[in-house]
C-alpha cells in the first residue's frame, strides 16, 4: 500500500510538472515552428515577385488558427494585366510550389499607386523627429 501512494505521488507530481513547465514549452515551439513556416511562405513569394516584376510587392504571408493563409499585398490598381500576373505568380507559388489546393490561401489585396518603374512618385524626406514618431520609418 506505500508503495501504491508512493508511485502515485510521484506520478502526480510528474503530471503537474509537465504541465506547468513542458506544456508551455510545447506550445510555445508550435508557435515559433508556425511563425518560422509563414516567414518561409513570405521569403518565397517575396522573391517570385521580385523575379517577375522588380522590388515593387511586398507580401505580408499570415497562417490564422482556424482559417487558410492569408496573402495581404498592396498591388497597382490601374493595371489589369498587372494584377493578373500577381495572382498568376502567387498560384504558381502556394500552388505549384508549395502543393497548396486554391482553397487554402485567400489574397487580400488593398490600393497602392501605380509602382512600376519610371512611375513612382517622388516622396518628400521625412525629418529625425517623424522618423522617431514612428515606429516603422525608424526601423
Amino acid at each position: 500500500m506505500h508503495t501504491g501512494l508512493m508511485l502515485s505521488s510521484w506520478a502526480a507530481f510528474l503530471l503537474i510538472a509537465f504541465t506547468l513547465v513542458g506544456g508551455p514549452l510545447l506550445l510555445l515551439d508550435w508557435r515559433q515552428r508556425r511563425r518560422l513556416m509563414e516567414i518561409e511562405h513570405q521569403i518565397l513569394l517575396t522573391d517570385a515577385l521580385d523575379r517577375e516584376f522588380g522590388g515593387i510587392f511586398a507580401p505580408v504571408v499570415t497562417k490564422p488558427l482556424l482559417g487558410p493563409w492569408a496573402i495581404h499585398l498592396a498591388v497597382p490598381y490601374s493595371e489589369p494585366t498587372i494584377l493578373a500576373r500577381v495572382f498568376s505568380v502567387v498560384g504558381t507559388v502556394f500552388g505549384g510550389v508549395l502543393g497548396m489546393a486554391p482553397n487554402a490561401y485567400q489574397i487580400f489585396l488593398s490600393a497602392k499607386p501605380d509602382l512600376l518603374p519610371g512611375t513612382r512618385v517622388p516622396r518628400s524626406p521625412l525629418s529625425k523627429t517623424q522618423c522617431a514618431s514612428n515606429p516603422v520609418a525608424a526601423a
